[in-house]
């Protein structure tokens, strides 16, 4: 899976990122801050992170598939999504994504009144 890559002035994380410890001697963003190496794992973290805000089984997949779905929801095409989550295809992402009601049913109408726009065009 290919890595997206977001510079810091595309995102707006450089105060974030300069107020991250540093420490002599290590290349590392975010360090393991006792062996100073990358972690290998967020598992420990997550599981701590999402009991302590009371949400015991959401899984960090989940996330991945909220975000998704807000992208769509937001009008990003599948395509953009897809380079955000770093899926080699689109295909893959249509899984992760899901519509919500509202916005079918928004679609729907914006269909229907083009629609019926023509059709009354036609008919004059």
């Amino acid at each position: 899976m290919e890595t997206p890559y977001l510079g810091v002035h595309q995102t707006g994380s450089r105060p974030v990122l300069q107020s991250l410890r540093r420490w002599d001697g290590c290349d590392y963003v975010v360090p393991n801050p006792e062996s100073l190496k990358p972690y290998t794992s967020i598992y420990f973290s997550w599981d701590v992170a999402r009991k302590a805000a009371g949400l015991p089984d959401v899984r960090l997949h989940d996330c991945r598939h909220s975000f998704a779905s807000w992208l769509v929801e937001a009008g990003y095409s599948i395509y953009i999504v897809s380079k955000a989550l770093g899926h080699s295809s689109s295909r893959t992402t249509e899984r992760y994504a899901h519509v919500s009601d509202t916005t079918l049913r928004s679609a729907s109408n914006a269909a229907a009144n083009l629609i019926g726009k023509e059709w009354a065009a036609a008919q004059a």
